[in-house]
């Protein structure tokens, strides 16, 4: 169609469009994070503000965190197998995030059996236990083949190390917040 000028205005609006999501998430996951370590009063110098109500100490924290991730971009043999990672990573994050919630759902089914709620699962206690097994169970399942693509990626590159990098990740990843939370309500 002989549009090629367009390209350029198309990459121009893309940039823009992805420096405001980009800052959009920086600041919300800071502020997010501020309000938590400010309710908990753990960890709260981290949550420092400076004179723009900015989480500074935080921003820096998750400066170097990002870079670190960015630096897996160096250190792997394609950027395809980079993304792939990262993009396993979290949806692997996100995989334990049903975990907890469906542990919590029955958790709470018990604790609080006569509380109203807007729906119910057929079959009472029975019926939470079934689908918070088969919840647990298939979550299970997505996180270990989520290790899959990436090894089968690598080849004969070092699969060992990245199944140590997943492993590690989501260790450091679940346990930061278990150990605020075990500091915090004993």
């Amino acid at each position: 169609y002989n549009l090629y000028f367009l390209i350029r205005v198309f990459l121009l609006v893309l940039g823009i469009g992805t420096l405001g999501c980009m800052s959009t998430w920086i600041t919300a996951i800071s502020k997010g994070v501020v309000y938590v370590f400010e309710e908990n009063s753990l960890l709260f110098w981290f949550s420092k503000k400076n004179k723009n109500d900015v989480p500074f100490r935080l921003l820096i924290l998750q400066a170097v965190i990002i870079s670190l991730l960015c630096l897996s971009f160096a250190l792997q043999s394609t950027i395809y197998l980079t993304d792939v990672m990262l993009s396993q990573f979290v949806m692997q994050m996100y995989l334990i995030m049903y975990i907890i919630v469906f542990i919590s759902a029955i958790k709470l089914r018990y604790r609080y059996p006569d509380v109203s709620r807007p729906f119910k699962i057929p079959f009472g206690n029975v019926g939470i236990w079934i689908l918070g097994v088969i919840g647990i169970i298939g979550s299970c399942i997505a996180i270990l083949t989520g290790f899959y693509l990436p090894l089968q990626l690598t080849g004969k590159n070092y699969p060992l190390i990245v199944a140590v990098f997943f492993v590690i990740i989501i260790l450091i990843v679940i346990m930061f917040p278990t150990i605020i939370y075990s500091k915090n309500f004993k």
